[in-house]
């Protein structure tokens, strides 16, 4: 069985007390399904003939067509939703049928057909165990052999189950022993055989212990004795046992999960109307309450709230898609538990859930992003926001998933949505500025790890950074005034902080005061002047190597700053040769398209509120100290990256892995992409129910 239970697959079949059925589907799909994933080398048609044929069987065929239900919406009586649960089996002719509690919450008669049912199934050559208590006279004949296992699991009896009553009446030595049923009716009350077996010593006055006259260990004993001992073994012949069971191609149990889930989806029309309104209802609710207008009326380029939107539009995203997903493999837990027994490909199911809640997403996205556009005014870079969203809403599809999967109930799920989702919308970027984090890079300009790990960060940054820089008016004008940005933060930030920084080395070498801090701030003016000179606009210091803490003097200090006040001119220079290029691409614009033309084009498509974000104006130090070099803090559109291992400031627009760069919009993309990989993975082997499962094992020994 463990070792090569290759060779027993679609031998064994199991049917659970519980129903284990696809609700929204038909009893007819119901069965399909499960043939279809038992009988792969049939032609579908055979199939569908062989359906057909035990429907009738099981007297399912007159409601073939009709939706199964769920306990508060039924559409079937107990009867047939058991009948169901048995033809889900039957299609694939196991060999051994292991039945848990068949009669269980059924009407007397409902019973009595059920196990009719599976005693025709009996005499047909299947082995056909049920697991069942209480069972009436009628019921009780019907079985072969009787085994009854006592606390522990200690077997007590097997054998006929008329003659097991005869057992224990001998064993408690009853007057009746050698009668098992009623001579009158022939019925048999096989309550009897518990009532022995649970019967209590007495007291001296008469009175119930509350000790079991015979414990299972001594029943048990017994049974080895008078049982056990007398049964023959009978050994098989060898020859293996025949089975239909044709386990499906990975690919094909994909097309069969995919289309099973897509049926059950589609049929439920309230999950198709609320789907497919939620994304442009909240669409309509983001964007209105984003459209901030003036006493002019509204102007996209002069909406303040625009940033707010991108933001509450990933928001929108990442709950959709949780949602969406959180209930998916946790509503199918049992009947996955059904199918372990046909050993399916995780990969065909979790795949199949995957594409379906991947092909949702895209819908959505679509239909929020048509309605934000129309009310917004935007125009341009559709497909750019249609990307970004979709994958975020898949990140948040793949984060559902895995909850659903490792989590053991739903209102954990539930409970636990929020506890992922705000640290998504708290650390993408806007909610909390990252420099305001205390962490080991609060001083540095790279985006902190913790940052990194959030797929909001690189869903808004992507948005923020390509609607900044990528559309139709601003690119004409990025390139000159990256360049301008370049010229004016080195001539007027750069070079006055490091001549200050010159002159308090300088006074504090001379009067020998905070002398600890002299070798970094030294190290600091190397660095800015090797990084000035990088440019090579101009001759390199000539000087550089005496820049250390032995070397360094007055003379030297002074050499620098005369250094430094060429370079800034130079810079000051270079930015009006910029500045009136800047010009010339104006008058080239307005000759071609006219002057209102390029107004309106700068209104529809350049925000003011997003530019100035990307700027960020409204920094508190334009220039910090690091620990020996500068680290700029405005105009982080125009700024390249330090890193070259893909980290970067918040909205670079570039990001650098070794000697190449991508553009934001694609190296985010890519990232969010490598997340959805990680979630997969996570996933496909329940890395959080494993964990779960630990914790909760753990806890047991504790």
């Amino acid at each position: 069985m463990h070792e090569e239970h290759e060779k027993v697959e679609g031998v064994i079949g199991y049917i659970p007390q519980d129903d284990v059925v696809i609700e929204e589907l038909t009893v007819y799909q119901n069965v399909l399904f499960s043939a279809r994933f038992c009988l792969s080398n049939l032609p579908l048609e055979n199939i569908e003939v062989q359906v057909d044929s035990l429907l009738k069987e099981l007297d399912l065929y007159e409601v073939r067509h009709m939706v199964v239900g769920n306990p508060l919406k039924k559409y079937l009586s107990g009867g047939q939703r058991k009948r169901l649960n048995i033809a889900l089996e039957l299609i694939r002719e196991p060999s051994i049928l292991f039945v848990d509690e068949p009669t269980s919450g059924l009407s007397s008669k409902d019973s009595e057909k059920i196990m009719v049912l599976l005693k025709q199934q009996a005499r047909q050559g299947r082995l056909i165990i049920v697991n069942i208590h209480q069972p009436s006279s009628f019921i009780y004949k019907l079985f072969d052999k009787l085994w009854i296992f006592d606390k522990g699991g200690y077997p007590i009896y097997a054998g006929n189950p008329l003659d097991a009553i005869l057992f224990f009446k001998n064993l408690a030595n009853h007057i009746d022993a050698d009668e098992c049923e009623c001579r009158a009716c022939g019925n048999v009350n096989p309550e009897q055989v518990l009532e022995i077996i649970e019967t209590e010593k007495l007291d001296e006055s008469g009175k119930t212990t509350g000790e079991r006259r015979f414990s299972a260990e001594e029943l048990h004993e017994i049974y080895r004795e008078k049982i056990q001992d007398q049964i023959i073994p009978q050994y098989a012949s060898g020859t293996p046992i025949a089975s239909r069971f044709v386990k499906p191609s990975v690919l094909n149990q994909f097309k069969v999960y995919f289309s099973r889930n897509f049926k059950a989806k589609v049929s439920n029309l309230q999950y198709v109307f609320i789907n497919l309104l939620q994304a442009p209802v909240l669409a309509l609710v983001v964007s209105f309450l984003t459209r901030y207008s003036t006493d002019e009326g509204y102007f996209f380029g002069l909406n303040r709230n625009f940033p707010s939107f991108i933001f509450m539009s990933i928001v929108v995203m990442l709950f959709q898609g949780m949602s969406l997903s959180a209930e998916e493999i946790i509503k199918d837990r049992n009947i996955l538990q059904r199918e372990s027994f046909l050993r399916l490909s995780r990969l065909g199911y979790l795949s199949s859930k995957i594409f379906f809640l991947m092909g949702v997403s895209l819908i959505q996205s679509f239909l929020f992003l048509i309605v934000s556009f129309l009310v917004l005014g935007m125009s341009g870079l559709f497909i750019h926001y249609w990307l970004i969203l979709f994958l975020t809403a898949v990140f948040a599809n793949m984060l559902g998933l895995n909850i659903s999967s490792g989590l053991n109930s739903v209102v954990t799920i539930y409970i636990s949505i929020p506890l992922l989702i705000i640290p998504q919308i708290l650390l993408c970027g806007l909610i909390v500025p990252f420099d305001d984090l205390k962490s080991g890079n609060a001083r540095n300009n790279l985006v902190p790890v913790i940052g990194d790990l959030m797929a909001s960060r690189w869903a808004f940054e992507a948005l923020a950074v390509d609607q900044a820089t990528a559309n139709k008016y601003d690119a004409s004008y990025y390139d000159i005034e990256r360049e301008m940005s370049e010229y004016f933060i080195k001539g007027e930030l750069i070079v006055p902080k490091l001549s200050n920084l010159i002159q308090s080395v300088s006074y504090n070498r001379v009067v020998k005061s905070d002398v600890r801090s002299l070798p970094r701030n030294i190290e600091t003016i190397r660095h800015e002047l090797e990084s000035l000179d990088h440019d090579k606009l101009t001759a390199p210091f000539p000087d550089l190597a005496k820049v250390n803490d032995q070397e360094y003097n007055r003379t030297l200090g002074d050499s620098i700053t005369a250094h430094l006040s060429g370079l800034r001119e130079l810079y000051k220079k270079l930015y009006r040769s910029a500045e009136q290029y800047k010009d010339k691409i104006t008058n080239d614009l307005v000759a071609r398209m006219g002057s209102e033309e390029l107004l309106r084009l700068k209104m529809e498509q350049h925000n003011g509120s997003l530019a100035s974000l990307v700027i960020n104006e409204r920094a508190d130090e334009l220039v910090i100290a690091g620990y020996n070099r500068f680290h700029v803090k405005v105009a982080p559109i125009y700024r390249n990256p330090s890193s070259r291992l893909g980290r970067a400031h918040f909205y670079a627009p570039v990001k650098q892995v070794g000697p190449w760069y991508f553009s934001t919009l694609i190296f985010n993309s890519l990232v969010l992409t490598l997340l959805i990989l990680f979630l997969f993975i996570a996933l496909y082997f329940d890395w959080l129910k494993k964990v779960m499962d630990g914790m909760g094992n753990f806890k047991r020994k504790a």
